[in-house]
């Protein structure tokens, strides 16, 4: 009872009226009270808060959805990802390949039952699962196979008998062992898990262990929690979606591209995200950095061939080096003529420092591109703005309503020539009335930028926080940031694993994958 008193006032405090209460308490305090001085003599005070309705207001626009493209001619498209999905199949449908997938699933011998149950519903739907308000429909109806426009698969169990990780590796073991003695390859391993794994280090992490094994021999692992499996029907099929979605993406396959207004300008987004990794709570932390590649080519956004993560020391010379690689693969396939415009936009999980953006320039200089522009965007979460919007009572049939006072998705506030702020994540994404309010996303452009146009750098990033192929929901952050965290998280994890070796990412079949979704 006093737990769930604590938490119903935390929730309170973080809400959307909770948070303008303090704002305009300290205000009236600070108005009436308090005698403030910016020097010995020279006095001031606070006026209201910035209203839209003041003429110093910023610039305010809601950045419309991206557009999905889900066939290679472009005809077939769709704002919403799901519903995309569900009436035309995947972009790749035609050309991806195998049809009929080898699964192993790797759980516990005690649970083997309800995963079996599990497995079982993600490969043909939960079509007598209706959600919604008047107009109930089965979210998750179609399933994997038939959403995907796959054959029925092939789906072996090898059981752990404890929730160990010296156990769940025998178990992955024997699975690669059968595969090697009867000539074929697992195109699938689906491994249980329990939330509880996520309190072990890393080395004694189960789920760490047994992706290492697997992806050494170039297999894709989607794991899933035990808890998730025990979810009521009607919360499953929510959890479904996404989980088809990251598992079809680790496949190799492509849901759908981003189709992107031309541009004359060949253009290549690079990410840098980050992990911090501790040994103990109050031990020191090392940060690892990770790197995806983001590069358009005819109008639609693509991931790169290879992900690359290294401690933060390190991490100026494998960016110099992961650019290198992009711009010559790129300038290959679009062949790209020296003259042609080039534009390079970095999205950064921190400023970036003058002498990196100088050895960036350096970088590129080299390659012998004489049009080349530069934007350096810090993606900063943050930062001491907040956003409301008064007009927004909450989300939900009945009290406490979700999101109150919070802003919209796509809102997007123009702060200057250098800053904006972008809500990526809005009222409508909150899952539930506790999380709070969403806040805005400030995006500051470095100084040595040659590439200045914060309107297109701010719609920019907005698109790629909705083209994740790691859930149907939208990102709370740009993929290429967002993906960049996901590398550097796991292969941080992996490291930790006796045994394991990194170039099996960096030059296995496997980096060509989301294998880290």
């Amino acid at each position: 009872m006093v737990l769930d008193n604590a938490a119903a006032e935390a929730a309170a405090l973080h809400s959307g009226p909770g948070r303008k209460k303090q704002i305009d308490d300290a205000l009236s305090y600070l108005r009436e009270k308090a005698s403030l001085e910016a020097v010995p003599g020279a006095k001031f005070t606070f006026g209201p808060m910035l209203a839209s309705g003041s003429q110093e207001f910023p610039t305010t626009e809601i950045i419309p959805k991206s557009v999905l493209v889900f066939d290679p001619s472009g005809t077939r498209k769709d704002d919403w990802n799901e519903r995309g999905l569900k009436k035309n199949g995947p972009y790749d449908q035609r050309t991806f390949s195998p049809k009929r997938l080898r699964i192993a699933v790797v759980c516990q011998g005690k649970y083997e039952g309800q995963v079996d149950r599990f497995v079982a519903k993600f490969l043909d739907g939960m079509p007598e699962t209706l959600t919604g308000g008047k107009h109930k429909t089965a979210r998750y109806g179609d399933g994997f196979l038939r959403r995907f426009c796959l054959e029925k698969p092939s789906v072996t169990f090898f059981t752990s008998e404890s929730a160990s990780a010296k156990d769940y590796l025998a178990a992955s073991r024997r699975a690669l062992a059968q595969a090697t003695d009867e000539g074929f390859k697992w195109d699938l391993a689906l491994v249980q898990v329990e939330e509880e794994f996520k309190s072990f280090d890393d080395g004694s992490n189960p789920y760490y262990a047994t992706k290492s094994v697997f992806l050494k021999r170039d297999v894709p692992v989607q794991s899933v929690r035990l808890e998730t499996m025990g979810q009521p029907d009607t919360e499953l099929v929510f959890s479904m979606n996404h989980m088809s979605l990251a598992t079809y993406a680790k496949l190799g396959g492509v849901p759908w591209l981003l189709a992107s207004q031309q541009t004359v300008a060949h253009e290549l987004v690079i990410g840098l995200g980050s992990h911090s990794v501790s040994s103990s709570r109050i031990g020191s932390s090392q940060r690892f950095v990770g790197i995806t590649t983001v590069f358009s080519s005819d109008g639609s956004y693509l991931l790169s061939d290879r992900t690359a993560v290294v401690p933060f020391e390190g991490y100026a010379e494998a960016l110099y080096e992961t650019l290198k690689k992009s711009i010559m693969t790129v300038r290959k396939q679009d062949n790209w003529r020296s003259t042609d415009k080039v534009r390079l936009v970095f999205h950064m999980f921190k400023p970036p420092k003058d002498t990196e953006a100088e050895a960036i320039k350096r970088t590129v200089e080299a390659l012998d591109l004489d049009n080349v522009t530069f934007a350096f965007v810090h993606i900063a979460p943050s930062h001491p703005y907040l956003i409301f919007d008064n007009s927004q009572q909450g989300i939900g049939y009945r009290p406490p309503k979700k999101g109150v006072l919070g802003p919209e998705r796509g809102l997007h506030m123009k702060l200057g020539d250098r800053e904006s702020l972008i809500v990526f994540s809005g009222a409508s994404e909150l899952k539930q009335a506790r999380d709070g309010m969403p806040r805005p996303c400030l995006l500051k452009l470095h100084r040595l930028s040659t590439f200045t146009d914060m309107t297109y750098l701010a719609r920019q990033a907005f698109e790629f926080s909705g083209h994740s192929w790691r859930m149907l929901a939208p990102e709370a952050y740009p993929i290429t940031i967002r993906y960049s965290d996901l590398i550097a998280q796991r292969l941080a994890g992996l490291s930790a694993i006796e045994g394991w070796d990194s170039d099996a990412v960096h030059f296995g079949q496997i980096g060509s994958t989301l294998w880290f979704l």
